[in-house]
């Protein structure tokens, strides 16, 4: 089943990912509170949960998700090039 997991925001460039509850979100302001929210930026990335492990498994390493510092951490979904640019509904 696909679910969202958690979601994080960045108040600035660099500044440490802060877990939300909810968030706001559009699609002329991405997720509110989030410095990637404006027009012309990336305004959401969203990491698979799937992909995060796999990739953890491979380094050897346990890392929080927020490490790759994407907004939406999803389970059950699982991307490839022929996502980009695709709309998902969460």
């Amino acid at each position: 089943m696909n679910r969202l997991k958690s979601i994080a925001i960045k108040s600035t460039s660099r500044a440490p990912m802060q877990i939300q509850s909810s968030v706001e979100i559009s699609l002329a302001g991405g997720l509110s509170g989030d410095f990637r929210g404006g027009p012309g930026n990336r305004q959401v990335t969203i990491l698979s949960r799937l992909a995060w492990d796999t990739t953890c498994a491979e380094l050897g390493v346990e890392l929080p998700w927020t490490t790759r510092r994407a907004n939406l951490f999803v389970e059950g979904l699982e991307f490839s090039a022929d996502d980009l640019g695709k709309c998902i509904q969460i």
